[in-house]
């Protein structure tokens, strides 16, 4: 049960947000087909950038 503990939330609310990004992402290119331009990619791709190591990492 270690991953509910205190330090990892963090991690978790992490995971939750890059998977509520992705989808919309996902629904604002018709499955990423990238035909035409979606604020929703250049906000997942922001969150992506900024990412700490270790978040990749855990």
């Amino acid at each position: 049960m270690d991953i509910l503990r205190d330090s990892n939330t963090g991690y978790l609310q992490m995971v939750d947000q890059i998977e509520k990004l992705y989808e919309k992402a996902n629904e604002a290119t018709d499955g990423f087909t990238w035909r035409s331009y979606a604020p929703e990619v250049d906000e997942l791709d922001r969150l992506i950038e900024n990412i700490l190591q270790e978040v990749w990492l855990q």
